[in-house]
């Protein structure tokens, strides 16, 4: 290959290289690019020459970027550096930037040239830290003055020289091809890696020469893909225990045709052996989890069925002693009857056996509800599954009137701080039990945090949507704290003392089984608010 043939290939390797390649003067206006570069901006190289970075980028990324560039030129030393630019699409993208002196004819420093490399994507992972680069070793002083070149021949060779320190400076492996797979040239680094102590010894030889048979087989197969396709490619490659990630593009001549294939492989050995470790580690801890979430299930089984056992036969007997309201009237007609026949009975007001009547109504029906509600929680916790046959059409308006006639208030006080707005009622298919065991959970909680707090206030009210009704209820008590707030519906997760960690555990399990869901949103010394969302219903007019 004659000189000039060599320079244009070589243009064309820098040009398509999918790493982004510069170099500047000491103002760090823009004296060339490669393609990636350019397309950062929607521009082409050629247009790209004679800009100034402080004219292409924001403020605030340029002048980080200027800095850099300015400890380069002043030290004589190379240096890598994390650089953040903006693309013209406003995409915010993260470099890692290798920057080098760029040297006049005379020695002097003219500038900087980079190479810089989209790490965005591994920033992201913020999990896995990964070195993918080695530290690049400082090469020879790259001699190009362009204004005091006389002859083509001296031009081409500097040029090539150029060009050729550029690549050579490549992080990972770069690497070029014919269309035969004979490799035409490489970066230091690759060459190093295959033992070869310079990249001259590397040209003329395959795959094949260097790899054993089955990998370089694969290598040649992704090559021919790339290559017949004219459409690159990203493939993960194994060279005995490294683990390459490869960027191969097809190179084209001036008729479109492929003449060959540009390669840049990364060793992510480290970061495959990192992956591998955090999903063993996730695995064990998964397990460890599940074990104890399983063990803990298994103790508040025997645990609740105990209890369950224990009150079984109090309940009975309450029930049963609320049974006497059937000898009441017989008591009260024998009273009216001895007070008519002048005998000495106590007075009883008439209010006073209305309420005993009222009483032992209620006594029966909470016992009767306290037991159904024992059996109800008993079923859930060994599986908490409602089939649709479980389920029937309630008015949430009923639901909430049933609740507040039964909840017991600590006082007349606290009833003054519930506020319930009854507008919006809507209908949804559920359990009225479990969602009458939801509300009395909720009111628990938030008397129980606006007790703790000395203030606070309690707000219910309903709203109709598209896809889903809802229930909001929400407290001015203590709120939550946001680090907790992201675990309060986690199994055994608790902040209140004495609390077991299972009623918005449970809650959030019911609403989800009748087709709903649950939802919190807190501020700490502010608010507590829960949403909850009952599917609609179809109604007539919407047939």
């Amino acid at each position: 290959m004659n000189a000039a043939n060599e320079l244009k290939f070589l243009r064309r390797v820098v040009a398509n290289l999918p790493e982004h390649v510069y170099w500047v003067d000491k103002n760090s206006v823009i004296l060339g690019c490669n393609n990636a570069q350019a397309e950062l901006f929607n521009s082409t190289p050629e247009e790209m020459i004679g800009i100034s970075l402080s004219d292409i980028l924001p403020e605030e990324y340029a002048k980080s970027i200027l800095a850099n560039n300015e400890i380069v030129i002043s030290s004589g030393q190379d240096g890598i550096y994390e650089e953040t630019y903006v693309a013209a699409n406003g995409r915010e993208i993260t470099f890692l930037s290798h920057k080098t002196p760029l040297f006049g004819e005379d020695g002097g420093i003219i500038g900087v040239s980079g190479i810089s490399i989209d790490i965005t994507q591994y920033k992201d992972l913020e999990e896995i830290q990964i070195k993918l680069f080695s530290q690049i070793a400082k090469k020879g002083d790259v001699i190009v003055d362009f204004s005091k070149l006389e002859h083509l021949n001296d031009y081409i060779d500097n040029v090539s020289h150029y060009l050729e320190s550029i690549i050579s400076l490549m992080p990972g492996h770069v690497y070029w091809k014919n269309r035969d797979g004979v490799i035409l040239g490489c970066n230091d680094n690759m060459a190093k890696y295959f033992g070869f102590k310079s990249r001259m010894g590397i040209a003329g030889l395959t795959d094949y020469d260097i790899l054993d048979a089955a990998q370089a087989d694969y290598v040649r197969k992704h090559d021919l893909e790339v290559m017949n396709s004219k459409q690159p490619r990203t493939i993960e490659e194994a060279e005995d225990s490294v683990v390459f990630l490869s960027r191969k593009e097809p190179i084209l001549n001036d008729s479109d045709e492929v003449i060959g294939l540009l390669g840049v492989s990364l060793d992510v050995t480290e970061q495959k052996r990192l992956e591998r470790a955090l999903k063993k580690a996730n695995e064990r801890e998964t397990r460890l989890i599940e074990e104890q979430h399983s063990a803990k299930i298994r103790a508040l089984q025997a645990m609740s069925a105990s209890i369950a056992h224990e009150l079984h036969t109090p309940l009975m007997t309450i029930n049963n002693q609320a049974n006497i309201k059937r000898y009441l009237e017989d008591l009260v007609q024998g009273y009216e009857a001895a007070q008519k026949a002048g005998l000495e009975v106590p007075f009883i007001r008439p209010s006073h056996i209305s309420a005993i009547q009222k009483g032992l109504d209620s006594i029966g029906r909470e016992a009767d509800n306290a037991r159904n509600i024992i059996n109800e929680l008993l079923a859930n916790l060994k599986e908490l599954n409602v089939s649709p046959e479980d389920l029937s059409r309630c008015s949430i308006v009923d639901c909430i009137v049933s609740v507040l006639s039964r909840y017991t208030f600590a006082s007349s006080d606290e009833r003054k701080l519930l506020h319930v707005d009854e507008a919006n009622d809507f209908d949804f298919l559920g359990k009225e039990l479990l969602c009458s065991h939801i509300l009395f959970n909720l009111l628990r909680n938030a008397f129980y945090y606006i007790a703790k707090a000395k203030k606070g206030e309690v707000r219910l009210w309903l709203k109709h949507g598209t896809k889903y009704n809802e229930m909001h209820f929400r407290d001015t008590g203590a709120g939550i704290a946001a680090c907790d707030l992201p675990h309060i519906f986690d199994h055994f997760f608790s902040q209140t003392e004495g609390g077991t960690g299972v009623g918005l555990s449970f809650c959030e399990m019911a609403m989800q089984n009748m087709g709903g869901d649950m939802t919190c949103d807190s501020r700490e010394g502010e608010y507590t608010e829960f949403v909850l969302l009952f599917p609609k219903l179809l109604q007539a007019a919407d047939f």
